[in-house]
């Protein structure tokens, strides 16, 4: 058994003009179709994520980020953040960041994250504070 499809190209398979200067044949056999079917669907089976055999904790790292630009309008820009996640104790996160208001106060969030518990801030604030500029 063989099948022949032929379509016009660059046209629907509806169409119903057809140009003998166009047309594309394709001919599958049974094999041939199994063969594709074959390959498409090995494709998509090497293609899909691999499932972990182990369930790994998270990966500790220390992050440190500082912005300090005293020549910024109106008064200047400080800001600062800290984020740590330690391997002794995974699943926490204890963090802070601090920003310069332009009332003149620091505030300052201090948080963590325990496993399930979400994000618990603890937030303080510091009057008439004035930064520690850096270049």
């Amino acid at each position: 058994m063989r099948t022949v499809i032929s379509q016009p190209y660059g046209r629907s398979a509806h169409s119903s003009t057809q140009s003998s200067n166009n047309q594309t044949s394709v001919s599958l056999t049974p094999r041939k179709m199994k063969t594709v079917l074959i390959l498409m669907l090995a494709g998509a089976l090497l293609g899909s994520p691999v499932p972990q055999d182990e369930d790994l904790p998270p990966m500790p790292y220390d992050f440190t980020n500082k912005v300090s630009e005293e020549g910024a309008d109106p008064n200047g820009v400080y800001w600062t953040q800290d984020e740590a996640a330690l391997e002794d104790n995974p699943g926490r996160v204890d963090g802070s960041y601090s920003v310069w208001l332009p009332d003149g106060r620091l505030m300052t969030v201090t948080y963590y994250i325990d496993g399930d518990s979400g994000f618990v801030p603890e937030i303080t604030y510091t009057d008439n504070y004035q930064p520690t500029w850096t270049e």
